[in-house]
């Protein structure tokens, strides 16, 4: 049941009523036609932010840095393997990563590596002055087709990180990161991220904000022995055209999943859930127990409370279903009028985001 778990990557995201109050009221119910129309414009949206995003001057300055050879390798005389700037680079743009990291295979020392790191393109290398002695400021061109134009400037004002223990193999994830982007003098970027990590490398905490002219990020991660939480917003412009929001109710004496609640509303669409995440995985697990796939997507149903929103007006219910032609399972919509449609079709700039999004809540899918 593979396309089982990309229904839950979408509806694990579960009802608390944040932007709009959606009652299922049948005077407040979209027809097919508007449904569709709705649904066609929201995923063209997601495309294009998504493209804008990428695009900004400080994501493209991050871009050329990261292509660019570590500017602490050999300037400091190391060998070692940093994700300074990598990380610096993903945690930038939140809403396709999904506050992930990049595990580093050594520590970073930050007051070693401090100074001055100045790109010399004429040499291909990186000239170091040991000036300042608590920050790190790296000068290099912004656009990666002219690399003698040293227009962007990036200064990390504190980067701590942690140890992780895997048996015979360890690494280091980040806890603490300050940085700040300008380009051609105007400031492009600003970051602050904390985070704690357990034993097993998984995050138990995790704050950060980003603002990525003219997108502005921030997001909260929280685990405790029974639940975790998990929180994220963007806005655009000082316009909010993201939020969303997953309370995770653990099995007693475990971290797996029962419960899941949550919401996510992208500009005027919002989607609303309630699953018990554990009994669709008994199903699953006792799938001979039923006479056929239908019986199973049946009882998957059950478990499962999913509604799609537009400005208030139901759009559709959400479950899953089975391709008549392929055999399939597939992710619905059944629409006000009864119609039902594969969902994949209108949601797919959302799986990639959502699947990131859920998977830093432990639940692998």
């Amino acid at each position: 049941m593979k396309t089982l778990n990309k229904f839950i990557l979408l509806t694990l995201i579960a009802s608390v009523g944040f932007f709009t109050a959606c009652e299922d009221d049948e005077d407040n119910n979209l027809s097919y036609e508007e449904s569709q129309e709705v649904l066609q414009d929201m995923d063209s949206q997601t495309a294009a932010d998504l493209e804008e995003m990428s695009q900004t001057d400080g994501m493209t300055a991050m871009m050329t840095l990261n292509t660019m050879d570590d500017p602490f390798a050999g300037v400091v005389k190391s060998t070692k393997e940093y994700q300074v700037i990598s990380n610096i680079k993903e945690l930038a743009l939140p809403a396709d990563k999904k506050l992930k990291t990049v595990k580093a295979t050594d520590r970073f020392a930050f007051d070693d590596n401090a100074g001055t790191y100045t790109w010399n393109n004429t040499e291909g290398v990186w000239d170091y002055n040991e000036s300042p002695t608590d920050e790190i400021v790296i000068v290099f061109p912004a656009d990666s087709t002219q690399m003698d134009n040293n227009n962007a400037t990036l200064t990390i004002s504190n980067y701590q990180d942690t140890e992780i223990v895997d048996g015979e193999y360890s690494y280091y994830q980040p806890t603490e990161i300050k940085a700040n982007l300008k380009v051609d003098d105007d400031e492009q970027m600003d970051m602050s991220f904390t985070a704690s990590w357990d034993d097993n490398g998984n995050p138990i905490s995790m704050d950060i904000s980003v603002l990525l002219t003219p997108f502005n990020f921030t997001g909260n991660l929280e685990e405790e022995s029974t639940s975790g939480s998990l929180n994220f917003s963007v806005d655009y412009n000082d316009s909010q055209i993201l939020d969303a929001g997953v309370i995770v109710n653990f099995i007693e004496g475990t971290q797996d999943a029962e419960i899941i609640d949550g919401y996510i509303q992208y500009r005027k669409m919002r989607i609303e859930a309630n699953i018990n995440i554990a009994n669709i995985y008994e199903i699953e697990q006792n799938y001979e127990n039923y006479e056929d796939d239908q019986d199973v997507l049946d009882a998957i149903n059950e478990e499962i409370d999913a509604k799609v929103f537009h400005d208030g007006d139901k759009v559709a219910d959400l479950k899953v279903g089975m391709d008549d032609s392929t055999q399939e399972v597939i992710i619905v919509l059944v629409f006000n009028d009864g119609t039902e449609e594969n969902a994949e079709e209108y949601f797919e700039n959302l799986f990639t985001q959502t699947q990131e999004f859920l998977s830093e809540m432990g639940v692998q899918l």
